[in-house]
């Protein structure tokens, strides 16, 4: 049993009075049907016929056809024509993906942040201007 003392308890009692946030467990990324399909079939890929079975060829083909339907085609892809298209297109897709904070998140990290700062800051000055002054003192 942990008690008071121990490094975990201490640490997240301190995280968790900055920012109740840290402790939560992240979430899961969002898939697309293609990478799931991907991910199952690669689960049996050590079985003889490489653990495909119908129905997940049907998924994998089917989870390419609709990313070719709703998404640029591979030869299109490589001209990099337009904003929609190519490394453009692929950036705002993952843009699309990141799970942005909340408002009142990120203004209260940047509050917490800030205030670290300007209390680093003063701390330095006090201790430097009490090391100025034993300077003087001294010398």
């Amino acid at each position: 049993m942990r008690g008071i003392n121990s490094p975990s308890s201490w640490s997240a009692a301190l995280l968790s009075s900055l920012n109740p946030n840290l402790l939560q467990k992240p979430k899961t990324p969002k898939t697309t049907s293609l990478q799931a399909a991907a991910r199952a079939a690669s689960a049996g890929a050590d079985t003889p016929g490489g653990g495909l079975s119908p129905a997940d060829l049907a998924r994998i083909r089917a989870a390419r056809a609709a990313d070719k339907e709703g998404g640029a085609s591979p030869s299109s892809s490589s001209s990099g024509a337009g904003i929609g298209s190519g490394f453009f297109g692929d950036v705002l897709a993952e843009a699309k993906l990141i799970e942005w904070p909340s408002l009142k998140q990120a203004l209260g990290d940047t509050v917490l942040v800030v205030g670290i700062v300007l209390g680093s800051a003063l701390l330095l000055f006090v201790v430097n201007t009490l090391l100025a002054d034993l300077s003087k003192v001294i010398y």
